[in-house]
């Protein structure tokens, strides 16, 4: 009598590399860049280490990409909290956001002191 196989199932490619990002995000936060390694990293998101050189072209490629991915996290935080925000400040948080993204941080430091003075004398 045979034994019945599983099926295999092969994840998307869109999931395996964003198992390696998020896999990368925890090793860092708990480790930081010294303590990460391509063989943590893999064996956290599920996959052997010569997948992580099919969608990086290494560790370092790894890394700068779960920045970028984290930045974008905390980007969409802060425009869902501006939106989120009573109609009069949000004019002074976008002000202050698009500063920030020029550069030009003591005016973004400015205009979202102008919005916090605004939220404590609503209150």
């Amino acid at each position: 009598m045979k034994a019945e196989r599983q099926a295999f199932t092969r994840e998307s490619a869109d999931t395996r590399r964003d198992a390696l990002i998020t896999a990368c995000a925890n090793m860092l936060a708990k480790h930081g860049v010294q303590g990460t390694s391509v063989r943590g990293i893999c064996t956290a998101a599920g996959v052997s280490p010569g997948l992580l050189r099919h969608y990086f072209d290494g560790v370092d490629a790894l890394i700068a990409e779960t920045y970028r991915a984290t930045g974008r996290t905390v980007a969409m935080a802060l425009h869902d909290a501006v939106d989120a925000a009573p109609e009069d400040w949000r004019a002074w948080f976008r002000l202050g956001l698009a500063y920030d993204a020029s550069g030009d941080r003591r005016r973004a430091r400015g205009a979202l002191r102008t919005a916090m003075t605004l939220e404590k004398s609503a209150s």
